[in-house]
């Protein structure tokens, strides 16, 4: 059974409110991380990873996209 997700956000506003603009970068770039544990087999043995997923997201317009995937262990 995996741990509960943990999400991050960033923020580049130093915690102030702001309006939103889509002229802004800070509102065209997005990080999630998640770090779970997951039951597979890698190369024949089959163990609980510790997984760090952090995946970015930009966004041009209205739809987002995903721009990468980092995996790592913790």
């Amino acid at each position: 059974m995996g741990m509960p997700a943990r999400v991050r956000s960033r923020r580049s506003d130093e915690g102030r409110d702001r309006s939103s603009s889509p002229d802004d970068p800070r509102d065209r770039a997005a990080r999630l991380v998640i770090r779970t544990v997951t039951d597979a087999t890698v190369y024949g043995t089959r163990v609980n990873w510790r997984l760090r997923l952090a995946t970015d997201d930009a966004r041009e317009g209205d739809p987002w996209a995903t721009l990468r995937t980092l995996t790592t262990t913790w």
